[in-house]
């Protein structure tokens, strides 16, 4: 498994889409800025 932080910015969306693409498990942290909590979001491949 693969945690990856800042997965909502320009970068990170790109490098989250493509270990998917691989077939990786990736773990994305991401900021819920709503009400500024940090919040774990898992992705699984469909």
């Amino acid at each position: 498994m693969i945690l990856l932080t800042g997965s909502t910015g320009n970068i990170g969306v790109h490098l989250a889409r493509h270990l998917l693409q691989r077939g990786e498990n990736v773990r994305l942290l991401v900021r819920d800025t709503r009400n500024q909590i940090l919040q774990e979001a898992e992705l699984r491949q469909c």
